[in-house]
């Protein structure tokens, strides 16, 4: 994700983030410099033309130069979530270039919007799946566990105890701690640990460095033995999709290694714990 730039504007990320926008600057440029004109000509007010300039230049303006902190000088970090706050002036400059274009030039402009619109859109929605896949995965082991404790990554407790809320609701399940929790020595954790049947730990390759703390787990400790590998869960069609466009794009490497990225998670194994200790003694 685009969170971390400090000292570009919202302009650059607007037109070199095409994953978030798809095309819909470029044609907000394009009223900029097609709508006075054609306004003219058809004695259209502009009025609203100029609202809608104001307000997303203000924003542009506003949200790339505007300080946060003086000493030192800071200005707001350009997160990706941010770029929801230009969607609506940018969507109705772009379609308002849309508008002024030959019909011919202005339904091709409309599709080509659509289709790149559309497909983000799935791409999107399969990079959020695979991040979360194996830890929906993860709840299906915890229901077959119910008297045991599972250790996996911070996103496998967060949203796997989440998930596990909503889909089993009163059935009996396994706790899900993260091994930021047995590293910190947090004393519920630790409760939990010794009454628990059994204890297994989780190697989600895919999110094990996500809010990690210090210390990350990201192999096998010796004292762990081989469970199971979890079969992802919740893959969408964006997933297949791109599992799809991977190969089809297979000559374009770069292309192609993306796309799979975002087809399936990486690899999460499931380990019985041998004894109580989860660090192994090697914390």
């Amino acid at each position: 994700m685009y969170e971390t730039v400090v000292w570009a504007s919202f302009g650059v990320v607007l037109f070199s983030m095409i994953v978030f926008v798809g095309a819909l600057a470029f044609f907000a440029i394009a009223a900029l410099v097609l709508l006075p004109r054609w306004m003219k000509q058809a004695s259209q007010s502009r009025a609203g033309f100029a609202f809608l300039v104001v307000w997303w230049a203000g924003l542009l303006l506003v949200l790339s130069l505007f300080p946060v902190s003086l000493s030192p000088l800071r200005l707001t970090m350009k997160q990706s979530n941010y770029i929801t706050l230009f969607l609506a002036p940018t969507a109705l400059l772009a379609g308002m270039a849309m508008a002024a274009l030959p019909r011919i030039f202005g339904r091709t402009a409309l599709a080509l919007c659509v289709a790149l619109g559309l497909t983000l859109g799935a791409l999107e929605q399969a990079d959020y799946r695979v991040f979360t896949s194996n830890s929906k995965a993860l709840v299906d082991f915890a229901v077959q566990h119910p008297h045991a404790v599972i250790v996996g990554s911070t996103n496998n407790s967060a949203l796997g105890n989440l998930w596990a809320r909503l889909q089993y609701s009163g059935t009996p399940k396994a706790a899900i701690f993260a091994f930021r929790d047995v590293i910190d020595g947090e004393n519920a954790t630790s409760v939990r640990l010794g009454e628990a049947d059994a204890i297994f730990a989780v190697l989600d390759r895919q999110t094990m460095n996500w809010f990690a703390g210090k210390s990350p787990v990201t192999k096998a400790l010796p004292c762990w033995q081989h469970e199971r590998t979890l079969e992802p869960s919740d893959l969408s069609l964006g997933n297949r999709f791109a599992a799809h466009a991977s190969v089809a794009l297979a000559p374009v490497k770069f292309i192609a290694a993306t796309l799979d990225r975002v087809a399936r998670p990486e690899r999460a194994d499931v380990y019985r714990v041998i004894g109580r200790d989860v660090m192994c003694g090697m914390r």
